[in-house]
């Protein structure tokens, strides 16, 4: 089956990945996994991948790439916050990980994820190493993502800056179905205007509020992954804030 990237609304091109990296290392004792991602926001949660049908994104002077793969170990690799020095080395570049937030939520591990771009001829345009660091407030969780791409570009609404940093939202309602699930014509319609996103593999249906923020600073592209947390726009800039103050 042919997607043309056309048929879909723009979307940040790590967005969905994230979801997908964030949903995937939720249960322990798994080997590492390869997810295939893309920019429609179809998410198939089979077996022990997640797997995505993304048109394909046209970045200038980096080529065409078709979608992207990440893979990292089911548990934490870091319990105890990496520090500055450990990521320089683990990860090549200079991030100075929060401990927490002023919202109350706090580090609760993280790990590495081995990240290709890659072209429509199958071909590794790139490969980066990302930071995935997971904060939880109770039951709730936040995911903070680094990474050093040089085809990652922001998009979605411009809602703020920080210290002359631009701030960048996205959202989008999840649908996680079955894999029998038989889409209505409610549903269908649904998701051609891009009200809803459909993930598939779950036992129940479920609906999700996903958003997420990105921000590039001091050469490094990060991102807060956010399901279901009501965090407000004044929040999310508070929180980059923290981050942005936290380097040095």
């Amino acid at each position: 089956m042919k997607f043309n990237k056309n048929d879909y609304p723009n979307s940040n091109e790590h967005f969905h990945q994230r979801l997908c990296e964030v949903l995937d290392s939720l249960p322990e004792g798994k080997e590492s996994k390869t997810m295939k991602m893309s920019k429609t926001g179809k998410v198939a949660l089979i077996a022990a991948s997640l797997t995505v049908i993304i048109g394909a994104s046209a970045f200038a002077g980096s080529g065409i790439v078709s979608y992207w793969t990440g893979s990292s170990n089911s548990g934490y690799d870091y319990k105890d916050i990496p520090s500055q020095e450990n990521v320089m080395e683990d990860f090549g570049f200079n991030f100075n990980v929060v401990d927490g937030f002023s919202n109350g939520y706090k580090f609760d591990g993280a790990v590495k994820v081995d990240q290709n771009a890659v072209g429509e001829g199958g071909e590794v345009l790139e490969n980066t190493d990302q930071l995935d660091c997971t904060y939880k407030k109770g039951d709730a969780s936040i995911s903070l993502f680094a990474d050093t791409s040089t085809l990652s570009e922001h998009s979605g609404e411009l809602i703020g800056e920080y210290k002359g940093t631009p701030v960048y939202y996205s959202s989008y309602t999840n649908k996680i179905v079955p894999p029998d699930y038989e889409m209505t014509p409610e549903d269908k319609a649904a998701e051609a205007n891009g009200d809803l996103v459909f993930s598939w593999g779950s036992d129940e249906v479920n609906v999700q509020e996903v958003a997420s923020a990105s921000w590039s600073y001091n050469g490094i592209n990060c991102s807060i992954l956010m399901i279901d947390n009501g965090i407000n726009n004044d929040e999310i800039l508070q929180m980059v804030g923290e981050i942005i103050d936290n380097q040095n």
